[in-house]
């Protein structure tokens, strides 16, 4: 992903949604769509994230090395995700970590706007960026309390790999998730038999 503009980068488009690369301008924006989330989140007895995380400095670094994409609907940001390859230690509990994969993190989509798919089109850039980049799988993680983004993961074809624990995050149980496309020609060649 590179630059600031609706043509900047690769991206998702369906009709007046789009997803394109965040830039510094973007950041209020995605502070206070997170702000927001997080009172959502807490109000369903979910705290894998907190006052401390995550933070304008954790999207930063995102938005410095065209990591982080945010979706927009009528030329309003609606939704943010970090769209990284750093799988991080903590993902060497169910996966290789030296095979190269989009890994979505900190997702995010204003409470005013769920529902209406733009959590999904972040999903499907991650696709389309891991595609791009010829890699083969897209992978993530979840708290064990958070059933809507469980209920993402499924609906976007992702499969339950199993349980992990993250560094930083005490105390809770989090679930990966592994999206493969190496089996999808086979799969779609036995469906057409």
């Amino acid at each position: 992903m590179s630059g600031c503009d609706r043509n900047g980068g690769p991206s998702t488009r369906r009709l007046d949604v789009y997803c394109r690369p965040a830039c510094i301008a973007d950041l209020d924006r995605i502070v206070e769509i997170v702000a927001r989330a997080l009172v959502l989140l807490r109000a369903g007895c979910n705290f894998q994230w907190g006052d401390d995380y995550p933070v304008r400095d954790h999207f930063l670094p995102g938005v410095e090395k065209d990591q982080l994409g945010v979706v927009l609907d009528n030329e309003e940001i609606v939704g943010v995700a970090a769209l990284t390859e750093d799988q991080g230690e903590d993902y060497k509990q169910l996966w290789d970590i030296t095979e190269n994969a989009i890994v979505p993190h900190r997702l995010a989509v204003d409470p005013e706007a769920q529902g209406r798919g733009y959590a999904k089109a972040l999903f499907e850039q991650a696709e389309v960026l891991a595609r791009e980049r010829s890699y083969y799988r897209v992978v993530g993680d979840t708290n064990s309390q958070n059933k809507r983004a469980q209920k993402l993961f499924a609906s976007q074809g992702f499969k339950l790999v199993g349980q992990l624990t993250l560094a930083g995050r005490k105390g809770l149980e989090f679930l990966g998730y592994e999206k493969d496309f190496r089996h999808e020609k086979a799969e779609k060649a036995s469906q057409t038999s």
